[in-house]
């Protein structure tokens, strides 16, 4: 007897589907150009980023999924410790020149698809 083992591909949304919750879960985090945040803007960014999280995956496109986690766990870790005592990025500032670098990654992949 011979067994078939079917390896499930993801099925992988369009980028015009996955983009507009991408640019939501980005404006989650408070704009560091009217100051850094209150811890309260921190927790309810922090809870909108946990809720988004699942949303962005699977990503159009496997290039950019270990990106995607990067720049959502350094968001996450940001928001936990307005901003991070610890870690890569102690200061807000620091931590959202990467997270720019790294969404500029993501978008580069998507919006040119």
């Amino acid at each position: 007897m011979m067994m078939v083992s079917a390896c499930g591909l993801i099925e992988r949304p369009q980028p015009p589907q996955w983009i507009p919750l991408w640019e939501d879960t980005k404006a989650v985090l408070p704009d560091l150009a009217v100051g850094e945040p209150s811890e309260v803007e921190c927790s309810a960014a922090l809870v909108l980023l946990r809720e988004a999280a699942p949303t962005l995956r699977p990503t159009p496109d496997d290039s950019i999924d270990e990106t995607v986690d990067r720049w959502l766990q350094i968001a996450e870790e940001t928001m936990f410790e307005c901003p991070a005592d610890t870690g890569d990025f102690t200061m807000f500032g620091a931590a959202y020149l990467e997270l720019d670098r790294l969404a500029d990654q993501v978008d580069v992949v998507v919006y040119d698809s």
